[in-house]
């Protein structure tokens, strides 16, 4: 049994490099970062600092939150044929809840569908947010 489980796991990573993965319809295939990498700055002494556990005021309970129970940030891998405003190459927040672990060669992958996803971030966002909102697409 272990000498057949050793002998597919080889066969399998020799095809990793020759094997593409899609989203399919919405979704969006993403890579999460283990850490926000847009974290609050904090200046001290000159010295620049982050937050050390992103811990913040919530503004609607007045309680001390954490970023780890709001949102996720990612990189787009990929996106479905489907999607209209997220494009390969962006970075994405989402809720939490709405990823989908994709386990493929420990890659790290989740999914989530375009709609869930609440902020795109890249440069030239706006004009490309605006050319698709004026020709109607």
């Amino acid at each position: 049994q272990i000498d057949r489980e050793l002998a597919e796991a080889k066969r399998m990573t020799e095809k990793m490099d020759s094997m593409e993965i899609v989203p399919l319809g919405t979704y969006v295939l993403v890579r999460p970062y283990a850490k926000n990498p847009f974290e609050k700055l904090v200046e001290e002494g000159g010295i620049i600092i982050t937050t050390p556990d992103g811990s913040f005021k919530n503004p609607d309970t007045g309680e001390q939150d954490t970023e780890y129970n709001l949102s996720v940030q990612a990189d787009v891998i990929e996106v479905g044929p489907a999607c209209k405003y997220v494009k390969e190459g962006d970075i994405v927040y989402y809720r939490r809840a709405c990823g989908v672990p994709i386990p493929f060669f420990r890659q790290g992958f989740e999914v989530v569908a375009e709609q869930q996803i609440h902020v795109v971030i890249n440069e030239g966002i706006k004009e490309r947010f605006n050319k698709l909102n004026n020709n109607g697409e």
